[in-house]
């Protein structure tokens, strides 16, 4: 055999064939469409801010896209109109668009300071967490799914063997697992919500009667479990009761529900 026979012949053997190459085109396809759900989903918690025109549970009407700017200009004017329940909201909503801004972090914490909550004690991971906005921390995870998929192409065309496959899955499987749980850490849930109205008491049933199981204090972040009659079931650092519905603002109103 001579030497441009052999040289064809080792080229070739080092072609991938169209099996191969159409199984990575697919994986490619399959992880970049996961990469973009995943980044969807982060960029839903900040790319439209929405505010219902009553409680939790009311239907809203066609949702309004706020700037972190305007909604800073809000909660400003709640506190100076004395409700610090609504300038909470406004800077919870605010911080899903501008997790970074100074004039929301400072904002915030002064208007939890005057609505007498105790102060948020955040664990150095979730303050990291929280220099990120939930698309970002999206965008971070399909990069690693990225590059995953780039180590399985480059090993499959030859240009990497298995140690450098296996350095970048592991690479690319960190890189996803810390975006896609900075995400789930910085995007409210669909039920959180504000207590916005002063003096609200959560009662055992949902009616005007029943006895009282504790008080939530104005601006308090609760979760809302569902609905019945005008009241709703809520979750905080103090248990569950029922609070009346138009207390309650979602942080993400579209999400309401009723049972």
């Amino acid at each position: 055999m001579t030497i441009n026979a052999r040289r064809s012949s080792s080229r070739a053997a080092r072609r991938p064939s169209w099996a191969s190459r159409f199984a990575t085109g697919a994986l490619v396809a399959v992880v970049l469409a996961a990469g973009g759900q995943i980044a969807r989903a982060g960029a839903a918690a900040d790319a439209v801010v929405a505010t219902a025109p009553k409680g939790a549970g009311a239907s809203p009407a066609a949702p309004q896209t706020f700037s972190s700017r305007s909604l800073v200009a809000q909660a400003e004017a709640a506190l100076a109109a004395g409700h610090p329940g609504r300038a909470i909201l406004d800077y919870q909503r605010a911080r899903l668009l501008a997790p970074r801004a100074p004039a929301v972090t400072a904002g915030l914490t002064r208007a939890e300071s005057l609505a007498g909550l105790p102060r948020e004690d955040a664990s150095p991971a979730v303050r990291a967490a929280r220099r990120l906005d939930a698309n970002e921390w999206g965008w971070l995870a399909m990069a690693g799914l990225t590059l995953g998929a780039a180590g399985v192409v480059a090993l499959s065309w030859g240009l990497i063997g298995r140690r450098g496959l296996l350095a970048l899955g592991l690479a690319g499987v960190g890189l996803a697992g810390v975006g896609l749980l900075g995400a789930v850490e910085v995007a409210p849930g669909p039920n959180r919500a504000v207590v916005v109205a002063p003096d609200t008491v959560a009662r055992i049933a949902p009616f005007a009667q029943a006895d009282q199981a504790f008080s939530v204090p104005e601006g308090s972040v609760v979760t809302v479990e569902r609905t019945y009659d005008h009241y709703s079931l809520i979750a905080g650092a103090d248990g569950r009761g029922w609070v009346p519905e138009g207390g309650l603002e979602l942080i993400l109103p579209a999400a309401g529900k009723r049972s």
